[in-house]
């Protein structure tokens, strides 16, 4: 009788040794079988300001453009998102910057208009050559007219925003990347929360009919602040047709560096703005890793008078 009841008890150990590794190992098994992919992702917004003589007196893009550079070499970003960059007086932001930088990123830039030196300021998308391939890019205009040169909703300014599609060379996963630059909050006219809003319900259109299923990540000064409706309506928590996520509100670890993205030109935290984003798609699976808000002086220049913002972004697929 004994020697039939050690077999009996080894298969019975045996038995309930498997439904607890079912058990306690099911998840970590789907996971090994489930393919994933994830592409990680170092991305900058910056708002590098205008360099139009009355607007940066004392803060000449001559005295600015080296340490910009410099700046951007160091973090150096995958992907950049820059806004302000302007086109007149005898200046080209875009092609100088670009020069200084050229040897490692690409570039794409939208300016907002051609009629007058007021209009030929543009948001820009810069990305390491050596990692990926330029896909597509194009541009829109935030207005009632986004595929005409046009001002919208009692703008002060003609808004554009850049897109580009990329490729990563390494795993052929293309993404959706937006440098964009909204109106003022408060304008003359005191119109312009509306035109905020407006531009936003664009922006959210242009993402589906142009994204596709790509993820997507947008980077841009948005002149208002988190709380503000703009922000919200761009995030898919908001179910106001957004399907993006502020970086900030998702980060693994609590966001760094300065509070806000303004700084009116000097080292202190103090000006209330939070007005600089990146969002990512919300789809549950990506997710961010850290999000920086950097000081602009660097190189004992004072770069612009917003700061730079970098985030650690993963896309999971």
């Amino acid at each position: 009788m004994k020697r039939f009841l050690l077999p009996l008890m080894i298969a019975f150990a045996a038995l309930a040794f498997t439904a607890c590794s079912e058990d306690i190992f099911g998840v970590e098994e789907m996971d090994q079988t489930r393919a994933t992919t994830t592409v990680s992702l170092k991305v900058m917004q910056y708002n590098v300001k205008s360099a139009r003589p009355v607007e940066t007196s004392g803060h000449e893009w001559s005295k600015r453009k080296a340490a910009i550079a410099a700046y951007i070499k160091k973090e150096a970003p995958d992907v950049l998102a820059v806004q302000e960059l302007y086109d007149g007086w005898t200046m080209n932001q875009y092609s100088q910057l670009n020069s200084l930088i050229s040897g490692t990123y690409g570039g794409y830039i939208a300016y907002r208009g051609t009629t007058t030196l007021w209009d030929n300021e543009g948001c820009a998308i810069f990305y390491k050559k050596s990692r990926f391939s330029l896909v597509k890019t194009g541009k829109f205009w935030l207005s009632a007219t986004p595929d005409k040169e046009s001002k919208g909703w009692g703008g002060e300014y003609k808004r554009v925003t850049a897109w580009a599609i990329l490729k990563d060379k390494s795993t052929s996963k293309e993404f959706f990347v937006i440098s964009t630059h909204f109106e003022d909050w408060v304008q003359k006219d005191g119109n312009n929360g509306n035109c905020q809003y407006e531009s936003t319900k664009v922006i959210n259109a242009r993402i589906k009919s142009l994204a596709g299923n790509r993820n997507v990540i947008l980077m841009g000064d948005f002149n208002s602040n988190p709380d503000k409706t703009p922000a919200k309506m761009l995030q898919k928590k908001w179910g106001q047709g957004g399907t993006l996520v502020n970086a900030r509100d998702i980060c693994r670890i609590n966001p760094s560096g300065h509070k806000y993205t303004t700084n009116n030109w000097n080292t202190a935290d103090n000006t209330g703005a939070q007005f600089d984003y990146v969002m990512i798609t919300d789809n549950g699976a990506n997710y961010v890793s850290s999000h920086y808000t950097g000081n602009s002086y660097y190189n004992s220049v004072m770069m612009s008078d917003h700061n730079p913002v970098i985030v650690d972004v993963k896309f999971v697929y």
